[in-house]
């Protein structure tokens, strides 16, 4: 029967309890990341409009953010009248960059 010394045992510790107390720090920066960090961006998606007669799909090519909701659940609507305004704030940094490119060339 072999056995083993305790230098044996201390030479297999050091390494494991290294990997656990970095990857408790690693998950633990993580986390801390995700519960403090702003993140300055907005999610895509489409939508549905119920009316009366049918659905109707309401889509946007390129996406946004919605700055102002001009109408409500349950909310009776006319052709052509605006149900939100999306922020300009995006379309307008892109502007200026590539206003800025068309300057400079």
């Amino acid at each position: 029967v072999y056995r083993f010394s305790s230098d044996a045992n201390l030479s297999f510790k050091k390494p494991i309890l290294l990997g656990v107390a970095t990857l408790s720090f690693f998950l633990g920066g993580l986390g801390y990341w995700a519960a403090t960090a702003k993140l300055e961006s907005a999610a895509i998606a489409y939508g549905d409009l119920s009316v009366l007669t049918k659905r109707q799909e309401i889509q946007h090519l390129e996406g946004g953010i919605i700055e102002k909701l001009y109408v409500q659940e349950g909310d009776l609507v006319k052709k052509g009248q605006p149900l939100v305004q999306l922020s300009q704030r995006q379309p307008m940094a892109k502007l200026d960059a590539v206003s800025g490119q068309y300057i400079h060339t």
